[in-house]
């Protein structure tokens, strides 16, 4: 072969090692890069489930909130109707003074 012929095949050879080399770069790159894009979906997919988790955190203790609310405002109204009945127990003059009396004659009877 002519010094020429192996300058040519040499150069070949050579483009073609480059272009083997190069294609699995470009594949990894590629690779790497379709990972990058799953990685960012999948982080914006989780961004989401605990935006969504957060709401729903946010609105169970709205929720909390209120029915705690709700039970203190029926245990004081609970409160007040038990003091309504026992102050409505002896709030009439007359029942006091009759009580009085039914006392004095089990008092006098013993």
């Amino acid at each position: 072969m002519a010094v020429g012929g192996k300058k040519m095949l040499i150069k070949e050879i050579t483009d073609q090692i480059i272009e083997q080399i190069g294609g699995k770069e470009n594949t990894k790159m590629k690779e790497l890069e379709s990972k990058i894009a799953t990685l960012e979906t999948d982080n914006k997919e989780l961004k989401t489930q605990v935006s969504e988790y957060q709401t729903q955190v946010s609105s169970n203790k709205k929720d909390t909130a209120k029915a705690l609310v709700n039970t203190n405002l029926m245990a004081i109204d609970h409160q007040e109707r038990l003091e309504k009945l026992e102050s409505m127990k002896w709030s009439n003059d007359e029942d006091k003074k009759c009580m009085e009396l039914v006392e004095a004659r089990l008092k006098a009877q013993d």
